[in-house]
């Protein structure tokens, strides 16, 4: 009888035992979803990572065309296949080849990434004005030598600089349409970019925007992705920042993409005047 109680408590205390036990948090079914899931975003985050890194997004092409382009009409050459280039090495990123026949034989190394540039320094020094003659037909802008110059012929004014791609009263347009929503507009675009050229033209197709100034945006959002990937990723992708400032993003793509934008496209807001969501700094907005 003892040896029978004996045992049944024993039983019973093995019961309590096993029914009681529970697992570690971290062992616990939810946690463990927890753990693929945060696993599978580290995963595709080195995968986007190294492609980035070995994705060319024509960056090559760009500066050759950036390097060798001489200024008369930058806008076509910058969109121009006759000037070509390509990495000296699959993986490496600081060179590139370029190859322009027109230009000259054989082929010449140059940088593949862009200098910093201070794009209102460069604005504030620029004298020519890009406008409309009143006789025109296509409403497409001209480069004057000064805004005397274009004022004098009666030139309807588009833009502080030379003319480009985006460069025309139509494109104006769509600015100040868009003054307070391109950037968003744009910032989905540059998503879409980083697999398809067809996707960021899709999306930019809602700014209204002329073909061949969508064509000079694209090219600006790949020159940002090359040089500015890591920082737009890991800060704040807004408008301003809570100062007031550009943020760490929008500065990198200012500094890094702002000359050939303004080289292919011509027209930005700024030089035209367009007060945007974009913070500026007083005197940064052409008047």
């Amino acid at each position: 009888m003892e040896d029978s109680l004996i045992f049944e408590n024993l039983n019973e205390s093995s019961q309590t035992i096993e029914y009681g036990h529970k697992k570690p948090f971290y062992k616990r079914w939810y946690m463990i979803l927890l753990y693929v899931i945060l696993s599978l975003i580290a995963v595709l985050g080195f995968t986007l990572g190294m492609f980035i890194i070995f994705a060319e997004y024509s960056q090559c092409d760009r500066s050759c065309r950036l390097e060798f382009c001489n200024g008369k009409n930058d806008s076509a050459c910058l969109l121009d296949r006759s000037i070509s280039g390509r990495r000296k090495k699959p993986h490496l990123r600081s060179k590139c080849i370029c190859t322009a026949p027109k230009l000259f034989n054989g082929t010449v190394e140059i940088n593949r990434m862009a200098k910093p540039t201070d794009t209102w320094k460069v604005d504030s020094e620029e004298k020519r004005y890009c406008a409309v003659p009143p006789n025109s037909t296509d409403f497409l802008g001209i480069t004057y030598d000064s805004k005397e110059d274009a004022l004098a012929a009666d030139a309807i004014l588009l833009h502080l600089g030379p003319c480009g791609m985006c460069s025309s009263i139509s494109d104006k347009e769509a600015y100040n349409k868009t003054a307070q929503t391109l950037t968003k507009i744009s910032l989905k675009a540059a998503f879409g970019s980083i697999l398809s050229a067809d996707l960021a033209r899709k999306q930019m197709a809602k700014s209204g925007l002329s073909d061949k100034c969508v064509d000079c945006w694209i090219g600006n959002m790949r020159q940002t992705i090359i040089h500015c990937f890591g920082v737009c990723m890991t800060s704040s992708r807004s408008s301003c920042d809570k100062n007031g400032e550009l943020t760490k993003c929008l500065y990198c793509d200012e500094v890094h993409s702002g000359m050939y934008f303004r080289r292919c496209a011509g027209m930005t807001r700024r030089r035209a005047g367009i007060e945007t969501d974009i913070c500026r700094k007083p005197g940064e907005i052409v008047d």
